[in-house]
Order: C-alpha cells, then sequence, then structure tokens
C-alpha cells in the first residue's frame, strides 16, 4: 500500500511542476521545420496562378555596355569576352599622401623619419649628429634607433662562375 501513495504522490508532484512551468518565449530567428510538401501537390495545376500570368510577358532586349577603357586597354578573348589589361601608372596623389609644407620643430614627417632610420643603419651616423639635424632632443632619437628600424634585405652575392686558367 505504501507503494501506490508514493506513486500517487508523486504524479500529483509531477503535475504540480508542469502545471507552474512556463514556456519560454521563441527567439525570433527560430524556424519552424519546413512543411512537408508531398510530389503529388508539385504535378497539380494552380488554375490561379496560371490565369495571373497570362498577362505577363518578358522579352529579352540587348544590354549596352558603356565602354570606359580605350580599345588598347581591352584584350578580346575567341568567347568575344573583353577583358581589361593595363599598364598604366597610378599618380600618387590620388592616395592623399600629401606632406605638410611646414613641420614644427620636434616632430617628423615619415619620409625624414626614413631618412633618420637611413642614416642611422646605413650610414652609421651618431645620435647627436642626427637629433641636431632634424631638430629633435637626443634622448627621444636614441628611443626611436633603439626601438623602431627599417627593414633590410641582404641578398648573397651570386658566385661567379669558375675560371678555366
Amino acid at each position: 500500500m505504501g507503494s501506490a501513495r508514493s506513486k500517487i504522490i508523486g504524479t500529483a508532484h509531477q503535475l504540480e511542476k508542469q502545471a507552474h512551468r512556463v514556456r519560454s518565449p521563441r527567439h525570433p530567428g527560430h524556424r519552424d521545420p519546413e512543411p512537408v510538401i508531398k510530389s503529388e501537390d508539385l504535378l497539380k495545376k494552380d488554375s490561379a496562378l496560371h490565369e495571373r500570368l497570362k498577362g505577363l510577358r518578358a522579352e529579352p532586349t540587348s544590354i549596352e555596355a558603356k565602354n570606359n577603357f580605350p580599345d588598347g586597354d581591352l584584350t578580346k578573348f575567341p568567347s568575344g569576352r573583353k577583358i581589361v589589361v593595363t599598364q598604366k601608372q597610378v599618380d600618387p596623389s590620388l592616395y592623399k599622401n600629401l606632406t605638410p609644407e611646414e613641420i614644427p620643430p620636434g616632430k617628423l614627417n615619415m619620409d625624414q623619419l626614413i631618412t633618420l632610420f637611413t642614416l642611422y643603419q646605413q650610414k652609421g651616423t651618431s645620435v647627436e649628429e642626427l637629433a641636431k639635424n632634424f631638430k629633435l632632443d637626443s634622448e627621444i632619437v636614441q628611443d626611436l634607433v633603439d626601438n623602431f628600424g627599417l627593414f633590410a634585405m641582404f641578398y648573397k652575392k651570386k658566385d661567379s662562375p669558375p675560371s678555366d686558367d
């Protein structure tokens, strides 16, 4: 008898849990499973759709492509397709890499910074001389050359062919 009573209490307890359970709202991106469409439904003729589409006519027209490139820059393929092939240089001023005309003392532009690193790394100019030339504090120049530098690539000289002497 005790086992039957515990089953009833357990069932009542489960029902009480389910009664207080609140379903959480679904995420807006959640999609219900796609409806199953039978193949017989696909084969049936939809007369309403057919009537609506009767007045619709599609007429092909040719599209004129504007030729923005001279013929010398275009290469034609056997299929008739054209592709742009050009070797023209782009003017660097288009990228707005303009340096200011006047740079205040204690500041450097990119060209001056590259010159500073080149003089230090390749010519061996001293830090004090660089500071004097570029109107900078010698501690700042020392920090620059200690922490930064130009990337340099070293190539091995090609071996000369052995002489037949």
